[in-house]
């Protein structure tokens, strides 16, 4: 977000042109950043990891910071390190700023006009090649892709947003790399943890939208 407010590229790609160089000083060559996700909920904890809310800005901003990263602007160099743009798409729009790694944060809630902002928040990740996408993971609830609402599903199990939206209509032909946990159960403690029962990590999980299919069904949908 301090970023944000200087609103300066090429201060951001030198930044990621320093990250890079510590990062494979010690042996890192990936990198699960940055955050395209538009900020548009000022109460959302990850905020601050964000550019900010206006999507020009987040997309030039993003750019520059992938290309200090992967050493190029135009895809991975050799000395580089790979970044993870994250999370497609629409995670900056949590209800009230609950978080989709939580039950009751399952829903974000946008319309189709505000959902193409969050899209274009990526333009400069795709305009720099970066060199992969993490999916978000609350279902999006609102929005219709050519026509049809989108299936009430966490991003990395939809084909519409991964299929259809990302690799078709942004021709990403990169990584698609999930979060932990999508594909596990969310028992009791997950969905409802009290003092008696907090959640534990083991208890951690995020399969919305596929909460009763099997794990294997799931596993295949991811």
């Amino acid at each position: 977000m301090g970023f944000a407010a200087l609103r300066d590229p090429e201060r951001v790609r030198r930044f990621g042109a320093i990250a890079r160089a510590e990062y494979r000083a010690v042996g890192i060559h990936k990198a699960l950043s940055p955050q395209a996700d538009l900020g548009s909920e000022p109460r959302w904890p990850r905020v601050t990891a964000t550019f900010g809310s206006d999507p020009k800005l987040v997309s030039t901003l993003v750019a520059a910071y992938i290309s200090g990263f992967q050493g190029a602007t135009n895809g991975l160099h050799r000395d580089g390190v790979a970044t993870i743009v994250k999370h497609w798409v629409g995670y900056g729009a949590q209800p009230g700023g609950f978080d989709g790694h939580n039950y009751y944060g399952r829903v974000a809630k946008l319309d189709n006009r505000s959902f193409a902002k969050h899209v274009m928040a990526f333009d400069g990740a795709f305009a720099a090649r970066a060199t992969g996408v993490m999916p978000t993971y609350p279902i999006i609830d609102g929005v219709t892709l050519n026509g049809r609402p989108l299936e009430p599903v966490g991003a990395g199990f939809s084909r519409q947003l991964i299929t259809d939206l990302l690799r078709g209509g942004e021709r990403f032909d990169g990584l698609v790399l999930s979060d932990w946990a999508i594909t596990d159960d969310c028992p009791e403690s997950c969905r409802a943890p009290t003092a008696a029962a907090p959640q534990q990590p083991g208890a951690v999980a995020m399969p919305w939208g596929v909460e009763r299919s099997a794990r294997r069904r799931a596993s295949r949908r991811a």
